[in-house]
């Protein structure tokens, strides 16, 4: 029985890949050199549709989360039992799989060994125990309907200030089944987050080589709560759906993001500089030669060192504007390997405006 069992697990039917940073998903048909049961084979079934509902919106805790209603519509010549496997690093606990209605109870999470699994003859994955999720499906002669929902929470992988979060969902398995429909995208975002690039598909022909196709929406609605666009993908042998989403910044966060520290830094050292100028000025005016010398060197010191602080102190300002920040620490090795360099930069710049501009005007 157990070796009967782990036969018809290998007979894939539906693939779901999610990784941590990149959410990945699509169902496939048992691969065609591997030994099908006497009931099911990857000439029996089809898959009339498959709709994908994504909607993102920000977590409670802060960052993207991207929840997935994916509904496929499988023809089966007759009843029977097949299973099911779904694979997903880091896939939600909190998932759910339906079958013509009814959610499944009995479904497994885990497995007993590591395993790699090929789902394409150019492709495999390696996966962990964790990774699989088994359940057997008894589907109903004619139309079934299998519902899978899960939440995924994928990583900011920019290094600027702005997250910006980079979802592939894979169909290439759509290849292995009898035949396999129209695949419609709904896609929902709340007003925090918004495209950075246009929805692409990937395709690989038969013939070899990669198109790559941009996605125009065939439906779209607007709201106060977000976006709500619809893709239909009728893209021959498609490989992978690619979309790429940035957090929505607005008023004067947007304008501070877009100034970055180094702006930020300018625009401080542009306005102490003119201040220690003004200082300056009075000093040659109305002062002592101590006097002077006082308001250069104490001027000439703190303006480098004011700019330096007003950049790093730009960073967890900027970061608190955002949800997903990203690691900044290497931008603190700036300061002791430029610091010398500004240092003696402003004061020589200075001094030839005391010495030629301000001691000419004021002091004859």
């Amino acid at each position: 029985m157990a070796k009967g069992l782990g036969r018809l697990l290998r007979l894939l039917a539906l693939l779901l890949l999610l990784l941590p940073r990149v959410a990945e998903a699509n169902m496939a048909s048992p691969r065609p050199r591997l030994r099908l049961s006497s009931l099911y084979g990857s000439k029996d079934c089809s898959v009339t549709s498959e709709e994908i509902r994504l909607a993102i919106r920000r977590a409670a805790e802060g960052g993207l989360l991207a929840e997935f209603q994916v509904d496929y519509r499988i023809h089966a010549p007759r009843a029977g039992e097949i299973p099911l496997v779904f694979v997903g690093e880091g896939l939600s606990r909190k998932g759910r799989v339906l079958l013509n209605g009814g959610e499944l109870a009995d479904v497994r999470w885990g497995c007993e060994s590591r395993r790699e699994l090929q789902y394409a003859y150019e492709d495999s994955d390696e996966l962990f125990p964790e990774d699989l999720v088994y359940f057997r499906a008894p589907l109903r002669e004619g139309a079934n309907r299998v519902s899978v929902s899960y939440t995924a929470t994928p990583a900011n992988y920019s290094r600027a200030f702005l997250p910006r979060y980079r979802l592939l969902y894979k169909l290439y398995p759509s290849r292995f089944w009898k035949h396999f429909g129209t695949i419609t995208l709904r896609l929902s975002i709340s007003e925090d987050y918004e495209l950075d690039e246009i929805p692409a598909v990937t395709s690989r022909p038969e013939q070899g080589g990669t198109v790559y196709k941009l996605l125009e929406p065939t439906e779209e609605h607007s709201s106060p709560a977000g976006r709500e666009l619809v893709y239909e993908i009728d893209s021959p042998h498609p490989y992978e759906l690619e979309l790429q989403l940035v957090q929505r910044v607005r008023g004067v966060a947007a304008i501070l993001i877009w100034l970055t520290p180094f702006g930020l830094a300018a625009i401080a050292l542009l306005l102490l500089s003119g201040l220690h100028l003004l200082l300056l000025r009075e000093a040659y005016r109305t002062g002592t030669r101590g006097l002077r010398r006082r308001v250069f060197w104490l001027g000439g010191l703190l303006v480098p060192v004011a700019f330096y602080g007003a950049f790093l102190l730009a960073f967890p300002l900027l970061d608190l504007l955002v949800d997903d920040s990203s690691d900044h620490f290497g931008y603190y090795y700036l300061f002791p390997l430029t610091w010398p360099i500004l240092q003696l930069a402003y004061l020589i710049l200075m001094g030839l405006v005391g010495r030629f501009v301000l001691r000419r005007r004021y002091a004859g």
